[in-house]
């Protein structure tokens, strides 16, 4: 079957926390020392001894009034004479222009020239060393060194080139949420490599990652020997239509897990 439609409410690009209170009488030390941890101190005033004890903190989303970050690189890479930029996936999540999950014309016309592989990597914990936590869409505030590691950089931009220059296809199948891996990935330089982030309605959506790699199977047209799900939690690789890779150690992908996916996929 196709992958679910594209949930475009949940994660959206642009969007920004913002804090509002609401009547609940909850002034709890619990709630001021987590509120504390995940809105920081100033927004906190107020909770547990004064006049505001009996509100607390509730997240409210709204669409900032920018029109959205631009996709596509300033020279998009090309193969099979077919310049890719990311967010082709259209058709593919939307049924194909026939309904039937066909891929978008840019793949066909690359099929004769492009080897049908397909790679999936996590996102935190996988691709970067750390959690990735982002509450704006500041992107000049992003700590690439902290969330990547100096030395990885170049490492990560290289594996993502080298898949995307092989021909392989490559998404992003993830619980963050999309908004976040789209501006961290944007700027590692890397965004215009991938054809699809799925973040975590997505994949909640169909009930899981063992799930969601089962539908992108026949959406994409490749076989499981064809497919690689790579992922630091075991439990999403269980049961996995495809090939898989653990990541240990919780600091990332490291050089011989690079050449392990690239091995599992002879790419060369």
């Amino acid at each position: 079957p196709p992958p679910p439609p594209r949930n475009r409410s949940a994660g959206a690009a642009g969007e920004k926390a913002v804090m509002k209170r609401a009547g609940a009488g909850l002034g709890s030390s619990f709630f001021q020392k987590f509120g504390r941890l995940m809105c920081g101190a100033n927004a906190l005033k107020g909770i547990d001894g004064d006049e505001d004890s009996h509100n607390i903190m509730t997240i409210e989303h709204r669409p900032t009034p920018s029109k959205g970050p631009d996709r596509s690189p300033p020279s998009p890479p090309v193969r099979g004479g077919v310049a890719l930029t990311y967010g082709e996936e259209e058709a593919v999540m939307n049924g194909g222009a026939n309904g039937n999950g066909a891929l978008p014309p840019s793949y066909a016309s690359m099929s004769a020239t492009v080897s049908k592989k397909l790679c999936a990597l996590d996102f935190d914990l996988t691709m970067t060393q750390n959690q990735v936590l982002l509450y704006n869409n500041d992107e000049a505030s992003i700590d690439m060194a902290m969330l990547f590691g100096q030395a990885r950089i170049p490492m990560m931009q290289s594996f993502c080139k080298q898949l995307f220059d092989s021909g392989a296809t490559l998404v992003i199948v993830t619980f963050n949420l999309k908004w976040v891996v789209e501006m961290v990935l944007r700027k590692l330089n890397v965004l215009h490599y991938f054809t699809r982030i799925y973040d975590r309605s997505e994949v909640h959506g169909a009930m899981g990652k063992p799930s969601l790699m089962r539908q992108l199977l026949g959406a994409y047209g490749v076989s499981g020997d064809q497919t690689i799900l790579v992922d630091d939690d075991i439990n999403n690789l269980n049961g996995c239509p495809c090939r898989t890779l653990h990541i240990t150690g919780e600091r990332g992908m490291g050089p011989s897990d690079i050449t392990n996916v690239l091995q599992q996929l002879e790419i060369s």
